[in-house]
């Protein structure tokens, strides 16, 4: 496909502003999946909370694709150092597929009044049309103690971005 043809399917979507609460790690219960992040929660204490989805839209409020059921943690490793992790389920069966390069997600990790103590760019790999995809990051950040124990809310903010479009429709 030549490049010409290739940015002809390309539209461009904005996704919508979700937070959440981030707290202790919730304890395992028979009928409840157990979170997904942090990997090893043994490595530190941990801030953990869920949003139930992100969607990118396009120009029609259609949503373009998007994903479910994501988690993030922040961990504190040692004084100084922490780890930023998320986990989703990257949703292809609407009209589009999308990269983390083309459409990144911003993790704010922010106190309560709003204000931003860190960020972390989630660049997740390729959500397919038709398929269903798990999505993970990890980053390393610097970030004093008093920093993290500050951190009482995670923020995806709005992002704009663009997609590519599914080249047949679904079922053929």
């Amino acid at each position: 496909m030549s490049q010409k043809a290739e940015d002809s399917d390309k539209i461009q979507v904005v996704s919508g502003y979700q937070s959440c609460s981030l707290g202790m790690l919730p304890p395992r219960m028979p009928d409840r999946a157990d979170p997904q992040v942090p990997h090893d929660a043994s490595l530190g204490k941990v801030r953990y909370g869920r949003i139930g989805s992100v969607y990118f839209y396009d120009q029609n409020f259609d949503a373009a694709v998007g994903m479910v059921e994501i988690e993030l943690s922040i961990q504190c490793l040692s004084e100084g150092h922490c780890r930023v992790e998320a986990f989703g389920i990257g949703d292809g069966f609407q009209s589009c597929s999308a990269n983390g390069q083309d459409a990144p997600l911003i993790i704010q990790l922010c106190r309560r009044d709003g204000t931003v103590v860190a960020e972390s760019k989630w660049s997740y790999s390729r959500i397919l049309c038709g398929h269903v995809e798990a999505l993970t990051h990890k980053e390393d950040i610097l970030l004093a103690s008093e920093e993290f124990e500050s951190i009482e809310l995670g923020v995806i903010p709005s992002t704009k971005g663009t997609v590519c479009t599914c080249a047949m429709p679904l079922g053929t």
